[in-house]
C-alpha cells in the first residue's frame, strides 16, 4: 500500500459503510470498430460513503453477461488513482450492476494514523 498525499485514513467506518456504494450516474455506449465490430463502453459515477470517495470510471469495456470481470478501461483512461482494483458485473436484462473495489488509504502515514 503506497503513501500518498491522500487525506483519508481507513477507519473501521470506512469499511463498514462500504455496503451503501451508491451509483450516483452512468452511460452505456455501443460503440463500432474499424471493421464493425461493436463492444459497450461504459461510463460510471460511484459514490463510497466510508472514505467518502467518489470514484469516476470513464469508457470501462463492459460486457452485460452477469458475470464479474476486471475493469479495462480503454485506451488513454485509467482508473481512478484511489482504486488498487475494481471488478464489475452487469446484467442488463436484470437491471443490475454491481462493483467490487480495493482502494488505498493513508494508515501508512504517520501524520494521519
Amino acid at each position: 500500500m503506497p503513501h500518498t498525499t491522500y487525506s483519508h485514513s481507513c477507519t473501521i467506518a470506512s469499511f463498514v459503510n462500504t455496503t451503501n456504494i451508491t451509483l450516483q450516474e452512468y452511460q452505456i455506449d455501443s460503440i463500432a470498430d474499424a471493421s464493425g465490430k461493436t463492444s459497450l463502453v461504459g461510463t460510471f459515477s460511484l459514490l463510497n460513503p466510508g472514505p467518502g470517495d467518489v470514484y469516476r470510471l470513464n469508457r470501462i469495456a463492459v460486457i452485460d453477461d452477469g458475470m464479474w470481470h476486471v475493469c479495462e478501461p480503454a485506451a488513454g483512461e485509467s482508473l481512478p488513482w484511489q482504486l488498487a482494483g475494481c471488478r464489475y458485473a452487469l446484467d442488463r436484462p436484470l437491471r443490475q450492476a454491481s462493483f467490487r473495489f480495493s482502494w488505498y488509504c493513508d494508515d501508512r502515514d504517520p501524520l494521519h494514523p
